[in-house]
């Protein structure tokens, strides 16, 4: 094999990367490092008789490395077991069995694996380890017998264990998010901190529990299953168990109330339509929009279609008229409530896309807020992601923290035609030409301008009036029916849940709505008609 035959794969092993990663210079060099790898082996004179399946498996070796590295998985537990002393009854192991008993330690809670290794790989007295971590010697003796027949009982099952193959979580959250973009970024592309958290779900599990489930020793899941519960995605009982704290969907939950959601929209769609066509026409005679270009004029009226469905089905559906999320304050500076979807790693099924065709990707976000930058003391970003004629998850151009901290700021210098003080990331603008295809900017005559309406905070809250009386109007026509339509169909959650408002439990049965009356009338020639390009349904709010 060749160079020239390792970068035929090339293709094959982006589509690979940026599928595990979520900013594409990290997908680079996952694929740079995997090329490099190929090189080296072969260069020792070894041989590639599969390519295709060798360089796929590399990448994925390349891939959990970094992993293990973010997360500074610890060794030291493994390397103290190994050096036990030459009285230790163990051992009298075989090797294979000596081998089991070390992987069976690293299983156990921090309680029992800590004295255990203490007391006979260290070779510490009772009284050594009571003085050390400042608990009674009997409490010691307890927990060397209980640590000692867990482990017993585990090798006397030849290890077997009831470990699942693992699955995707993608976590997003109303409200407002954390300093670095909690909740989102504390799991986004960290597969165990997802499993973790979806096998927590059901009913409060020890860190044991949740370890043998998925495979992976407890000394390596512990200080991960602390760091979600710190950032409260998960609560610790009195027990020292460990539960995850948001509602968790399963593909299943929203396949099944797909189709009647469409024939509802379909059974009252004229009546919502008119409701829609009267309030862009107000949009339209907005002084703001009457001087945007069309293309930028349609993506203000996607906005507020969008805005409009999505405040009736959240505020509107049976909650009660003077509703109000009830966002809790994090540690991390936030106010949010977490919710997240399940899936089976590799899950595709066409009811599945079916979904996200009709789905808004996460619903309305924002990022921006106070700001002293450039003139400007307040920038706002809004925006939906949606399937027709748009990019969902468009920040991961350039990365989670770039896209929400920088964009709004660089579409501000691009409205106004400045030079920033302060530059901005690398990775964003590399990624302009990007933007650029996915609506967001353009260049005029080499000049970066902004390609998504620019409203001053007056404008906007004209805007969001117009809206709000919109949204008023749908539910004087169709409120009560379409709470009729929803009794019945909330979501059960375990009993640790019992706080989920009512909102989220209803969340799969209102989340194709929205979509489901514009998609009815874009193949009706009432919506986007003539849009052949990315219009992404974004604004941004300022005030100078």
């Amino acid at each position: 094999m060749t160079k020239q035959d390792l970068l035929a794969h090339l293709p094959y092993l982006h589509r690979l990367a940026q599928a595990k990663c979520h900013n594409i210079h990290e997908a680079d060099d996952l694929v740079s490092e995997t090329i490099l790898a190929a090189l080296a082996y072969l260069q020792r004179g070894g041989e590639i008789e599969y390519p295709h399946t060798w360089l796929a498996r590399t990448l994925m070796h390349k891939y959990n490395d970094a992993l293990r590295r973010k997360y500074r998985m610890p060794t030291v537990t493994m390397d103290a077991i190994a050096d036990c002393g030459e009285e230790d009854e163990y051992l009298f192991l075989s090797g294979d069995e000596a081998a089991v008993l070390r992987r069976e330690v690293t299983y156990l809670t921090a309680v029992y694996r800590d004295v255990l290794i203490r007391h006979y790989f260290r070779d510490q007295p009772v009284a050594q380890i009571a003085a050390e971590l400042g608990i009674p010697a009997g409490t010691v003796k307890s927990r060397l017998s209980a640590g000692r027949q867990q482990v017993k009982r585990r090798m006397e099952m030849n290890g077997n264990d009831n470990s699942v193959m693992p699955m995707t979580l993608h976590v997003v959250n109303s409200g407002s998010q954390g300093k670095n973009h909690e909740p989102v970024s504390l799991t986004e592309g960290d597969l165990i901190a997802q499993n973790l958290l979806i096998h927590a779900y059901e009913k409060p599990l020890s860190p044991e529990e949740i370890a043998r489930r998925i495979g992976i020793p407890t000394v390596y899941i512990e200080p991960i299953l602390n760091r979600l519960a710190d950032a409260e995605l998960m609560i610790r009982t009195d027990g020292g168990k460990f539960a995850t704290d948001f509602i968790i969907y399963k593909p299943e939950d929203a396949t099944s109330r797909l189709q009647p959601q469409l024939e509802f929209v379909r059974g009252h769609f004229e009546t919502i339509w008119a409701v829609m066509d009267e309030m862009l026409r107000a949009v339209r005679e907005l002084p703001e929009a009457k001087t945007m270009p069309d293309r930028v004029r349609t993506k203000l009226e996607r906005y507020a279609v969008l805005e409009a469905l999505q405040q009736f089905e959240l505020y509107k559906n049976g909650v009660g008229k003077d509703f109000r999320f009830n966002h809790k304050k994090r540690p991390d500076g936030g106010a949010w409530t977490a919710f997240g979807f399940m899936y089976p790693m590799g899950y595709s099924s066409p009811a599945s896309d079916e979904v996200g065709k009709y789905s808004i990707c996460g619903g309305r976000r924002t990022s921006g807020g106070k700001c002293d930058f450039e003139g400007a003391k307040y920038l706002r970003l809004c925006e939906f992601d949606t399937n027709l004629w748009d990019s969902p998850h468009r920040f991961a151009g350039c990365g989670f923290d770039a896209y929400f901290e920088a964009m709004p700021s660089l579409l501000w210098c691009a409205y106004r035609g400045i030079e920033p003080t302060v530059p901005f990331p690398d990775v964003l603008m590399e990624s302009i030409p990007q933007y650029c295809k996915l609506g967001l900017l353009t260049k005029e005559d080499g000049t970066l301008r902004p390609d998504i309406p620019i409203l001053n905070r007056d404008a906007f809250a004209r805007f969001s009036e117009i809206i709000s009386s919109a949204t008023e109007e749908v539910d004087a026509r169709i409120g009560e029916v379409f709470r009729t339509f929803l009794r019945g169909t909330a979501l059960a959650v375990p009993p640790h849940l019992a706080h989920v408002q009512l909102p989220y439990l209803l969340k799969c049965s209102t989340q194709c709505f929205a979509m489901g009356v514009v998609r009815e009338a874009y193949d009706r020639g009432l919506h986007l008609a003539g849009v052949d390009y990315c219009c992404p349904p974004v604004i941004l709010e300022y005030e100078e």
